[in-house]
């Protein structure tokens, strides 16, 4: 994902370089869309890859320089046929040339129209922007980096909008797809160290698992001199989400942080997380971090007391226990650290209803979900849990109860109690092993 954000980075400097040739022709008073083969050429021979500008460009110079170019598409050697890399509708840039005597480059306004990014994977995992950013990492020179360094003129933009933005993500090795659609974006004025209000509405589609969300965001965005902090404070996200286990209307949430993002050191920090909605709260911090190729995670989640018997319901997961009542009153509180693949959950404290749990847990994604856990429970009338008469099937001292929810999942816990209640026995200190796998619950005591 860095070389993906680098790579539009220094894509996205070769295309305005190839703009500005175009600028530069106006400064003779020619006709800008006679030089719309030099930026064609200019982007060919520094990135290898094709350039179209199949629609017309506009030129002003009063009251500000403004640039206008439609029809713009951008293919590398592995598009499929009919999808470029990157395409867009049209660019309007408008640029306050007097501040350039101030030392100073200020954008008046950046407007994309309908751009569009088609990223894609091939069987071998290869992806189609892989020659671009390969070309761009040699074009780039130390020497370069250092003039940029110390030119000691300051960016400003007044003004940036994405309208009706898409990206697309196929990988063809899973089939897998991910559509990012009707995107926009707007900013206040943008200038380091100085807070710009920041808002961005977008649909986000997805195969596995079948889901469709809808979000808007908004915050304050800040960042330093030299673009390697990235602060947003006062973040709001709300969120609608549809899907196969989600109930008809959707499931809305909302969603506010104070967010940090380094890029050189590759770490982000999550303060005052706040999560509201389907009758569920939870809140907490979360710090990261991602150089060294090995992802480091810290942090604390709680989750506040639910009714998780009706939260599962509105996900479509119906909950058929002897006692109504059960699952009515559950609350959380986890510690979270990633170590190696692994994520560690310690300390882990449960309420549910009456009872206490306490322990550790791990866990390690992959095509199945894999849990390991040792808890310990107070006491608890496990009756009140277990599916109502002839629900279940039990023989001997093996409980196994088909789970349609639990085929993804391959879990491994030992639980200790200290009083258990089953088949109407009180029991003390009892320890119990459960199992899941391809959707069977196996419960061994």
């Amino acid at each position: 994902m860095k070389k993906l954000v680098k790579w539009a980075l220094r894509a996205g400097g070769f295309l305005l370089l190839a703009f500005a040739l175009l600028v530069l022709a106006g400064k003779v008073f020619f006709d800008p869309n006679d030089f719309k083969h030099h930026a064609i050429e200019f982007v060919h021979e520094n990135t290898g890859q094709q350039l179209e500008i199949n629609g017309a460009v506009g030129l002003q110079w009063f009251p500000s320089l403004h640039l206008q170019v439609s029809g713009v598409r951008l293919i590398t050697q592995l598009d499929s046929v009919g999808y470029p890399l990157f395409s867009a509708a049209g660019l309007d840039l408008k640029l306050d040339l007097w501040s350039l005597l101030r030392n100073r480059l200020e954008i008046d306004e950046l407007a994309l129209r309908q751009p569009v990014l088609n990223l894609s994977t091939d069987q071998d995992g290869q992806g189609n922007w892989e020659s671009l950013l390969s070309s761009l990492s040699a074009k780039k020179s130390p020497a370069s980096d250092t003039r940029d360094q110390d030119s000691g003129v300051s960016l400003a933009v007044h003004r940036v909008e994405m309208r009706d933005a898409s990206v697309h993500w196929m990988d063809n090795a899973s089939g897998n797809r991910f559509d990012l659609e009707h995107l926009n974006i707007s900013t206040g004025y943008l200038s380091p160290g100085r807070p710009a209000l920041v808002e961005a509405r977008f649909g986000l589609s997805m195969v596995k698992p079948t889901m469709n969300l809808k979000l808007s965001l908004k915050g304050e965005m800040s960042t330093e001199e030299d673009f390697t902090e990235l602060d947003i404070d006062g973040l709001v996200i709300d969120m609608t989400a549809y899907g196969e286990s989600i109930q008809e209307s959707g499931a809305a949430l909302k969603l506010t942080a104070d967010l940090a993002l380094n890029f050189t050191e590759e770490s982000f920090q999550v303060d005052d997380l706040s999560i509201i909605g389907a009758d569920a709260r939870i809140s907490g911090q979360l710090h990261g971090r991602g150089s060294g190729g090995v992802p480091e995670l810290n942090g604390r989640m709680l989750i506040h007391q639910i009714n998780l018997r009706s939260w599962l319901g509105m996900l479509g997961l119906a909950v058929d226990t002897a006692d109504a009542g059960a699952l009515t009153r559950v609350s959380a509180e986890i510690g979270l650290q990633q170590e190696n693949e692994l994520l560690l959950l310690h300390p882990v404290q449960i309420q549910v209803d009456d009872s206490r749990i306490q322990g550790r847990a791990q866990t390690r994604a992959g095509d199945n979900l894999q849990i390991n856990g040792r808890l310990a429970i107070d006491h608890i009338d496990l009756d009140r849990y277990l599916p109502k008469p002839g629900a279940g099937e039990e023989t001997g001292s093996q409980l196994s109860v088909r789970v349609e929810a639990l085929r993804n999942l391959q879990l491994d816990a030992e639980l200790t109690f200290d009083q258990l209640t089953l088949n109407g026995i009180d029991l003390n200190r009892v320890i119990m092993k459960v199992q899941s796998r391809e959707g069977m619950l196996l419960l061994e005591n």
